[in-house]
This record gives structure tokens, sequence and C-alpha cells, in this order.
């Protein structure tokens, strides 16, 4: 996705008005519906990393593979509280 059409999505999503329904009830369910997401970020960034990349995408990758792991740990601790 090009830069403008990033820009574009996150103005759109972000100017939506919220629905009473769609906000989680609670942290625990807050975690789950961020889980999914997440798990197909990690799934993908390892996809892309077994390809032959330049390094500096590689390690781009591995940047984004490190935060959604930090993020992934961070959630898991709240679903045990």
């Amino acid at each position: 996705m090009k830069e403008s059409e990033s820009e574009l999505v996150a103005s759109d999503r972000s100017s939506r008005p919220v629905s009473p329904d769609s906000v989680p009830e609670s942290l625990e369910d807050l975690c789950h519906d961020l889980s999914g997401p997440l798990t197909s970020i990690l799934v993908n960034c390892e996809m892309l990393m077994e390809d032959d990349c330049p390094p500096s995408v590689r390690q781009r990758l591995e940047g984004i593979f490190t935060e959604a792991m930090h993020i992934n740990h961070q959630l898991r601790s709240y679903r045990r509280v």
C-alpha cells in the first residue's frame, strides 16, 4: 500500500463514528479483538523473512516482528489479570 493510500485508510477509520455495540465490554474482549490482526502481522512477517530479501527489508521486517511480539506478550499478560 502506498503511503498516501495508508494515510487515506487511517483517516477513514478515525472519522468513522464508534457505535456502542462495537466497543469491547472489557479489557479481555479488547485483547481478544486485537489478537487476530496481530497474529496475521506476525505470520506475514515470518513468511516474508523466509524469502530472500535485501538486508534493509529484512531489518524492517525484524523490527515489525519484534514490536508485534512485544504487543502480543503484553496482551497475554492483560488477559491473565
